[in-house]
């Protein structure tokens, strides 16, 4: 009987890319029928919409990604310089005469870097940039099970049996292996740094609680220690940025993640059923993540 595991192979580095004619040319000699089948027409033209969909997913998610971390840096500057603002005007007794030019300088510095956090927001929110990421992958992703639709469902003529057992073991390597492989990595990833964030959140709220704490009750005892405050105001800034960062984007990656939970539990899974149930749980969580962005 055909081995056609053996034939298709083991997933590699560069089987996230579909080369239908490069994967042709490896399978002409073992498995001329398959190979015919990926020189058609449709199949390249396929593969072809996919890679321009993907490079068009690719350059949004950068775009996304770029400024938000401008925004996030931008919000914890100026949360830092208005705390520094704080103790500033605290310590005027012991500054003396710099006190009026450390406030001026730290001012601008915080309209700048506030301006500047606002206007990344904005560009996020108003130009819509998480939409645009997640639409161009949902519609990336569409195309790729695009074309294994067209593999799997295309005949020459009769049934043949091993043609059949190839396609199967195409569509494994190419995409149910490599989406298992990718839920399961983003899974443990999204969970690393979801503690990650947490633990800084949580220091965040520790060194707000000591320092409101000690502005109060040292600064009682002599004003200058009131300046303790400004660390407090830093701390709850760091929390309410490292919250927002740990919960926003795990609202659709984890739903996405679980997929792979859902086809491991199948014995045998059923390929097609697993890849389109990823589609379409990748694209509801996306649009639920827009929606409550």
């Amino acid at each position: 009987m055909l081995d056609a595991a053996r034939i298709i192979g083991s997933g590699g580095p560069g089987d996230y890319g579909l080369s239908p004619v490069e994967h042709a040319a490896q399978l002409k000699d073992s498995a001329p029928q398959l190979a015919a089948l990926l020189t058609r027409s449709a199949p390249v033209e396929l593969a072809r919409q996919y890679a321009d969909a993907d490079t068009e997913a690719l350059a949004a998610e950068r775009t996304f990604k770029r400024w938000v971390i401008r925004a996030n840096w931008a919000v914890l500057a100026t949360a830092t310089v208005s705390a520094l603002l704080m103790a500033a005007a605290l310590l005027a007794g012991r500054l003396g005469g710099l006190t009026q030019t450390i406030l001026i300088v730290l001012a601008l510095v915080g309209v700048a870097t506030g301006g500047f956090a606002s206007m990344s927001l904005f560009r996020v929110k108003e130009g819509r940039l998480l939409e645009d990421w997640m639409t161009a992958r949902a519609r990336a992703e569409t195309k790729r099970l695009s074309y294994f639709n067209y593999i799997v469902n295309s005949s020459a003529g009769p049934l043949d049996i091993e043609l059949e057992l190839l396609k199967l073991e195409y569509f494994r390597r190419y995409q149910l292996d490599l989406q298992l492989a990718y839920y399961k990595t983003r899974r443990s990833g999204h969970r690393n740094s979801a503690e990650r964030t947490l633990s800084i959140s949580a220091g965040s709220v520790l060194v707000a609680a000591i320092a409101s704490g000690a502005a109060g009750v040292l600064g009682a005892l002599r004003s200058e220690w009131a300046a303790l405050g400004s660390l407090a105001v830093f701390g709850a800034a760091l929390h309410a940025g490292t919250l927002s960062a740990m919960t926003t984007p795990l609202r659709h990656c984890w739903a996405c993640a679980s997929v792979s939970t859902t086809c491991d539990s199948e014995s045998p899974p059923d390929p097609r059923r697993c890849s389109v149930s990823m589609s379409q749980r990748c694209k509801i969580s996306y649009r639920s993540s827009i929606g409550n962005g």
